[in-house]
């Protein structure tokens, strides 16, 4: 293994640690912003420089479970590294980036395999596209899942202590519109370029097969919401809701396609 890819998975690895302990450090020079901004564009450019060539590497695609899960966390800090620019503490950078230590450093000891050199780059990008547009779907719906909780404890007396120390709704609506529109160009991004495949190996741009139409309606979800939240304020518990439904309907498209075909049909 390349020691400059581990040196940047180990050094992506320390920035989460570091992150965390600054997202939930009450010390006024650990958690002040510069010191977060420096972190996180650390972080983030040591996964990029680590990640990148192995995906575009002329002898190959390097990609597996482990490639995925740091993928999604490295999407995850550009989104909260976003959320400090609107909320300096961001609900979830408090919980997210220790994980993430652990999750930078997969690679490493689950090394992926390489697929075929023969992948264009097309497909490359096609799949990375998907694979973020899953991630960042995944946020949302964690963003929202907290929204519904918080509100629910809202509702309760005596859950009104822990409530106070959770950012108000209408932080976490907007946070979630923002993850919401991240995941609606992402999505968007992924139809385009698996349309631009078909067409590249002769077949019909948009083929209605189940991958297709679930993630159609996936896209359809996320454009409604955001659509309806400009003309009919849909927010809050109905959008959060909706949200977990479109997630839903991405997981059937990119990981339910053969229970459709053997379970569903068959």
């Amino acid at each position: 293994m390349d020691q400059y890819y581990v040196l940047l998975l180990s050094l992506a690895s320390f920035g989460y640690i570091f992150l965390g302990v600054s997202f939930n450090s009450n010390s006024s020079f650990i958690a002040s912003l510069p010191i977060k901004h420096t972190l996180l564009a650390l972080t983030v450019l040591s996964l990029a420089g680590a990640l990148l060539p192995s995906w575009f590497a002329e002898s190959g695609m390097q990609f597996g479970f482990s490639t995925a899960i740091t993928w999604m966390f490295w999407l995850a800090s550009i989104l909260i590294w976003v959320e400090v620019f609107f909320a300096p503490e961001p609900l979830s950078a408090r919980y997210i980036f220790f994980p993430a230590s652990l999750g930078a450093l997969l690679p490493i000891f689950f090394p992926p395999p390489m697929l075929s050199s023969d992948l264009s780059y097309l497909f490359r990008c096609h799949i990375l596209v998907a694979m973020l547009a899953y991630s960042s779907f995944a946020l949302a719906v964690a963003h929202g899942s907290i929204m519904i909780v918080h509100e629910a404890s809202l509702r309760k007396l005596k859950h009104k202590r822990i409530s106070s120390s959770m950012p108000s709704l209408l932080e976490m609506d907007a946070s979630l519109v923002r993850v919401l529109s991240v995941s609606f160009v992402l999505i968007s991004a992924t139809l385009l370029s698996g349309g631009a495949i078909n067409n590249e190996i002769g077949r019909n741009f948009l083929v209605f097969d189940h991958k297709t139409l679930f993630a159609v309606a996936a896209w359809f979800v996320v454009l409604s919401l955001l659509t309806g939240r400009i003309y009919f304020g849909w927010r809050g518990r109905f959008a959060a809701r909706w949200t977990i439904v479109g997630f839903v309907f991405l997981v059937l498209a990119y990981i339910g396609t053969n229970f459709v075909f053997e379970f569903l049909i068959n």
